[in-house]
Order: structure tokens, then sequence, then C-alpha cells
């Protein structure tokens, strides 16, 4: 499991979401239950290319999945979509589910 998780993010960061998404369903095929470190690398990767509706999608299948996000996560995709998408609606949301989850927002990063 690990070393899906590292060549995933090793993927995302390169700029490369779709190879690490790749990486990412054959890790769903093989392994019953993903870790969050799956996740969080796509989550970062698709903010870091605007694609927010995909990292949202992660983000609600991490529920489904009783994952829970860490602040990181949320922070990364609120500040994304106040910054870039300037989509407040959806930023406020996150953030108040954040708040809900116990977590505090430490600012940008």
């Amino acid at each position: 499991m690990c070393t899906y998780s590292v060549i995933a993010r090793a993927y995302s960061n390169g700029g490369e979401v779709e190879e690490a998404r790749k990486i990412f369903e054959e890790a769903k095929k093989n392994h019953s239950k993903l870790g969050p470190t799956m996740y969080h690398s796509l989550i970062r990767g698709y903010c870091k290319l605007e694609r927010f509706d995909e990292a949202l999608e992660l983000l609600t299948e991490m529920k489904h999945f009783r994952l829970l996000a860490s602040a990181d996560e949320y922070e990364k995709l609120i500040q994304s979509l106040h910054l870039k998408a300037l989509d407040w609606e959806r930023a406020e949301k996150l953030l108040e589910e954040m708040k809900e989850r116990g977590f505090t927002s430490q600012g940008p990063h």
C-alpha cells in the first residue's frame, strides 16, 4: 500500500494528476480500504491544477469510507476556492465543516 502512495504522490507533485489517479484506482481495486494519504496527494494535485470539483469529490469519497480528512486538506481546498476559483459559497461550507470536526484554521500556507 505504501508503494502506491509514494508513486501517486510523486505523480501528483509533478503535475501528472491523471497518472496519480490511475495509481489510486489500481490501489482501490487491490485493497479494500485506502488510507488518507492517497486522498491527500490527489486532493492537493487537483487543487494545484485548479480542478476543484475532482478535489471535492475525493473529499466526499473520504467521508463515504469514514476516513477523516485533515485540517490540511480542508485548508488547501478553502484557500484554493477563495483565491483561485472565487467560489466563496463552497469555501464557507468547507470552513464550517472543518470547524464542526474540531479543526481550527491556521490561515494560508
